[in-house]
C-alpha cells in the first residue's frame, strides 16, 4: 500500500540468511536481495540507480562472485542502420508538429469571425464547403511542408530512412484532417485568440501525450468487449498515426501492411 500510493520509493528485502550465506563466501550460492518498486515513480528509479551497483558491488568484494557477462548481438533492418531513440522518436516529432494545428487551424478561424471576414465572404455568396474545404486545404500544404522540413531536419543529423518518403506523408496529411477538424471544434468555443490557444490544448495535450507518440505509454485499459482490451491510447487518432509513420521509417514496411492504421486515423 505504501508503495502504491508513491509515500516510499521501494521496498528492499534482505532474507534473514545473509550474513551466513555472505560469511561463506560461495561465488556460487551469492546472497539474494528483492527490490520492490514502481517502474512509474521517478524516486524508484533513483532509489533504483543508488542501490543496484553499490549493492552489487558490496556482495562481489565480499563473496567473489562475478555477474555472468550477457552476450547480446543485434541485427538491424537493412537500411535502418544503428538503431537508437533519435530514430525512434523522430515520428514523435512528425506526429507533435502535425497536433498543433489545432491551434493554428482554431487561431485562424477567430481571427476572421472576430475579424469580419466571414461577413464580407458571404456577400460573395461563399458556402461552408467552399470556406472550410479552402482552410482545409491550406492545412494540408502546410503540413506536407512541415513534414518535409522535419525529416530533412532529421537527416542531415544523421536520420536513416527505410521506407518512402510517400507513404510517410500519406498518414501526416490524413492525421493532419484530424487536428483540422478538432481545430474547427475549438473554434466554436472561443471568441478570441487567447481562448482559442488554450482550448485547443484540450486536444492537444491527449493526442500527443496519450498516444504513445512521443515515450512508450503504459498500458491504461479502460473496458475489456468481445474480449478485446480497449486501452487509452486506442482513442487517440495519434497512436495509430505514429505507430504507422515509425513501422514506415525504421522498418522500412509498406502500404500492404500499415494501410489498417489508416482507418481509425
Amino acid at each position: 500500500v505504501t508503495l502504491s500510493e508513491w509515500k516510499a520509493g521501494g521496498l528492499l528485502t534482505i532474507p534473514e540468511d545473509f550474513t551466513d550465506i555472505l560469511n561463506k563466501a560461495d561465488p556460487a550460492n551469492p546472497p539474494r536481495l528483492t527490490l520492490l518498486r514502481d517502474p512509474l515513480s521517478d524516486s524508484a528509479n533513483f532509489l533504483s540507480v543508488m542501490f543496484e551497483e553499490p549493492l552489487r558491488d558490496f556482495i562481489m568484494s565480499k563473496t567473489g562472485w562475478r555477474e555472468p557477462k550477457q552476450v547480446v548481438s543485434y541485427t538491424y533492418v537493412e537500411g535502418t542502420g544503428n538503431l537508437n531513440d533519435f530514430q525512434f522518436g523522430v515520428p514523435g516529432v512528425i506526429i507533435f508538429g502535425i497536433a498543433f494545428g489545432v491551434m493554428y487551424t482554431a487561431i485562424l478561424l477567430v481571427r476572421e469571425m472576430t475579424g469580419g471576414a466571414f461577413q464580407r465572404l458571404r456577400l460573395a455568396r461563399i458556402t461552408g464547403y467552399d470556406l472550410l474545404g479552402g482552410i482545409t486545404l491550406a492545412q494540408l500544404v502546410i503540413c506536407l511542408v512541415q513534414v518535409v522540413i522535419t525529416v530533412l531536419t532529421a537527416w542531415i543529423c544523421g536520420l536513416q530512412t527505410a521506407g518512402s518518403f510517400l507513404l510517410i506523408s500519406l498518414f501526416a496529411l490524413v492525421f493532419s484532417l484530424t487536428a483540422t477538424g478538432c481545430g474547427m471544434i475549438t473554434a466554436c468555443f472561443a471568441r478570441n485568440d487567447g481562448e482559442a490557444a488554450n482550448l485547443s490544448m484540450i486536444f492537444i495535450l491527449p493526442l500527443v501525450f496519450f498516444s504513445g507518440a512521443m515515450y512508450p505509454m503504459p498500458p491504461i485499459p479502460l473496458v475489456t468487449l468481445a474480449g478485446r482490451t480497449v486501452y487509452m491510447a486506442d482513442l487517440m487518432p495519434s497512436t495509430f498515426a505514429a505507430d504507422a509513420i515509425r513501422r514506415v521509417m525504421i522498418f522500412g514496411e509498406g502500404l500492404q501492411t500499415v494501410w489498417p492504421q489508416l482507418l481509425p486515423v
